[in-house]
């Protein structure tokens, strides 16, 4: 969860799509993965997933078309910091898995029951994961109105750089 808030914090002054839509692939991965963590079930992370990469398609080729052949401005120590905080991503969420016993909380039957109703979604063991999927989409709202308040022109004049 540490993650998630560095990342967004220290790429949050980008309004490039492309680096906009980078950063949601990012907090996805992770959410879904911390999801996973929680319950166990890989079709519905794999499906959810599928699902934000399909929006996430469209909002590319809506912005790239507004966009034509405009560089991104994005410096050599900019590519770095992000594939670094991909790195260490990656890195911890392997050390969790392996050097963490899992809790008996995740390996209880309750979850992982075939009988989940959708009041359950906001009782304890699974109100992290309707928590997570929350934050998820006020980040992407504030994502898609940054790009479209960052000045006060219309969408076709914006030019994307760093602020």
């Amino acid at each position: 969860m540490m993650m998630i808030m560095v990342i967004s914090s220290t790429l949050m002054n980008f309004i490039h799509p492309l680096m906009l839509i980078l950063i949601l692939v990012m907090y996805t991965t992770m959410n879904l993965m911390i999801m996973f963590l929680m319950v166990s079930l890989s079709m519905y992370m794999y499906m959810i997933f599928i699902s934000i990469v399909g929006g996430m398609m469209i909002m590319f080729l809506y912005f790239t078309s507004m966009i034509n052949n405009y560089p991104s401005k994005i410096k050599l120590s900019e590519i770095l910091m992000i594939m670094y905080l991909i790195t260490i991503m990656i890195m911890v969420l392997t050390f969790y898995l392996y050097y963490f016993p899992t809790p008996e909380f995740y390996l209880n039957n309750k979850i992982n029951s075939t009988s989940i109703f959708i009041y359950k979604i906001y009782v304890y063991p699974l109100n992290f994961m309707t928590m997570i999927t929350i934050m998820n989409l006020l980040y992407c709202l504030i994502l898609t109105i940054k790009m479209c308040s960052s000045k006060y022109l219309p969408l076709r004049k914006i030019n994307y750089e760093k602020i």
